[in-house]
């Protein structure tokens, strides 16, 4: 399976690059004087839970969520059968045995309250109603 991305079965890395950087400035500790080292030292020492929507075979997943300092769990929505079938063996080894893997429509998608610290939603808002975001 080469994913969805027209055929391409790899993209230029330059999306997961500018992410990355982008993810580890939200994840980093408040820079404030009033924080509190040890404080922050619990920030860092955190393990996190993530979830990648229309994950498809898992490139962000494998490339990016996976990749955070101290991810504990990832999970994968994908309402193809086909591609998230594929997920396991594209992402590979120690990393597929954090991920569980869940086939279903991001309408039909309720987590938990508070059951992420990241929800990753990339390529597939576009296909989604105003009202289905919403109520994401």
């Amino acid at each position: 399976v080469d994913g969805v991305l027209g055929g391409y079965g790899s993209i230029s890395n330059i999306d997961i690059v500018a992410s990355r950087k982008f993810v580890t400035k939200l994840l980093s500790p408040s820079t404030s004087s009033t924080s509190d080292n040890d404080d922050e030292k619990k920030n860092n020492d955190k393990l996190i839970k993530v979830c990648d929507c229309g994950a498809g075979i898992g490139r962000i997943s494998k490339d990016l969520l996976l990749e955070l300092p101290n991810v504990k769990r990832c999970d994968l929505v994908e309402s193809n059968m086909r591609l998230l079938s594929a997920a396991p063996d594209f992402i590979g080894g120690d990393k597929a045995e954090k991920c569980r893997y869940y086939c279903q429509s991001l309408q039909d998608w309720c987590p938990k309250a508070q059951s992420y610290d990241i929800i990753w939603i990339q390529w597939v808002l576009i296909y989604l109603t105003d009202a289905d975001i919403i109520q994401l």
